[in-house]
């Protein structure tokens, strides 16, 4: 979490929109100037819920979350939805707290990462089990109320990623 990702400046480097092959097919466009990036994430015709994705991507192949109706949060919704929730937990991820938690957020990476064996997806499990792990121990709701349901994705399925669809 301390050394610095080399990535964002190599992008900025790069210009202001950078053109990428989407992993699905076809092109996507990264806004690297953070003037621009609010410009694009105001702009109601930009919108996040995987449900608008293409229709000839494969959910998984893109590595599209569940869609805002399925799950609804903060990465997949949009307008005054997306205020609300963002205000809502906007007290639990200021800096500080953040930096006060560093050590707890580390160790509950680790026990997430600890807990897969074998051949995982991370995509399909982790980006979402982790930052949910994070958030539910920051608002202290005990993980016996809510680890059970969770299973590991390992590989995907349909049974496992809603987003899959079932052939």
């Amino acid at each position: 979490m301390t050394e610095p990702n080399l990535v964002p400046a190599a992008l900025r480097e790069a210009g202001p929109v950078v053109v990428a092959a989407a992993p699905a097919g076809g092109n996507v466009w990264l806004v690297t100037d953070a003037d621009l990036a609010k410009q694009v994430l105001s702009d109601p015709r930009i919108v996040k819920d995987p449900a608008m994705a293409p229709l000839n991507w494969d959910p998984v192949r893109a590595g599209l979350e569940p869609t805002a109706t399925q799950r609804p949060s903060l990465t997949t919704m949009d307008g005054p939805a997306h205020t609300a929730l963002r205000r809502a937990q906007a007290p639990l991820l200021t800096g500080k707290r953040i930096r006060d938690q560093q050590a707890r957020i580390e160790e509950l990476a680790r026990d997430v990462l600890s807990s897969y064996s074998g051949v995982v997806d991370l995509m399909a499990d982790f980006t979402t089990r982790y930052p949910l792990t994070v958030l539910l121990d920051m608002m202290a709701i005990p993980p016996e109320t809510w680890t059970k349901r969770w299973k590991p994705a390992g590989k995907c399925s349909p049974e496992t990623n809603p987003t899959q669809p079932k052939h």
